[in-house]
């Protein structure tokens, strides 16, 4: 037997206990959901290539960044003078009875001679 054959066979076996219309509409919704089915898979394929197709747009046509031209370590540690601390004022020489002077009241000492000399307190 052919399938042809066993196709007539079982139209004939059905047509009789289904309903008049029943074999034209299951053709119809058949075939509007093989309809659905591929517009899904299209939507699906293009929602992926314009997820791949957007993200390079993006990339491609943004502007290139700017460089900015900076001159050498060099040039620049030449041109910026670096912060220097004040310097403090310059230390004077001053003679023992200008120091003895300086703590009336008190009793001080200076012990020592030439480089070696200390100012002693007495009265701690």
């Amino acid at each position: 037997m052919k399938n042809t054959d066993h196709h007539q066979l079982w139209r004939d076996a059905l047509d009789d206990s289904l309903p008049a219309g029943f074999s034209a509409a299951a053709l119809t919704q058949m075939l509007g959901a093989a309809r659905s089915r591929r517009r899904r898979k299209a939507a699906v394929k293009g929602a992926i290539a314009a997820a791949l197709v957007i993200p390079a747009l993006f990339l491609a046509l943004r502007p290139a960044p700017q460089l900015q031209v900076t001159r050498p370590i060099e040039e620049a540690h030449r041109e910026i003078p670096s912060p220097t601390p004040p310097s403090p004022p310059p230390i004077q020489a001053m003679s023992d009875d200008e120091l003895l002077a300086q703590f009336p009241g008190r009793a001080v000492a200076i012990i020592g001679s030439g480089d070696s000399k200390q100012l002693v307190f007495l009265d701690r």
